[in-house]
């Protein structure tokens, strides 16, 4: 299960928990030990957001720098070619 699908199940478990029928000794620890799950949860999420890089790309193909370097190389390549074969 994901990470973001553990936050949710136990939200949805802190909601239907006093709906269960568990006697009221239980119910403060119960609560606690989902808190901690939480807390724990959420700073897993954290980490892992902060690790991500973000790749951009560029809006036009015409803007791409390997675009504008390799453009004249594959023409000179070609001229090259187009040459030796005449």
């Amino acid at each position: 299960m994901s990470k973001d699908g553990i936050v949710i199940s136990l939200g949805v478990w802190v909601v239907i928990l006093p709906q269960l029928g568990f006697p009221k000794e239980f119910f403060p620890a119960i609560l606690t030990i989902t808190g901690l799950l939480l807390i724990v949860v959420g700073i897993v999420i954290r980490r892992n957001k902060g690790s991500k890089k973000v790749v951009r790309a560029h809006a036009y193909a015409e803007h791409n720098p390997a675009d504008v370097v390799a453009a004249p190389v594959a023409a000179a390549v070609d001229t090259r070619d187009h040459e030796r074969i005449q």
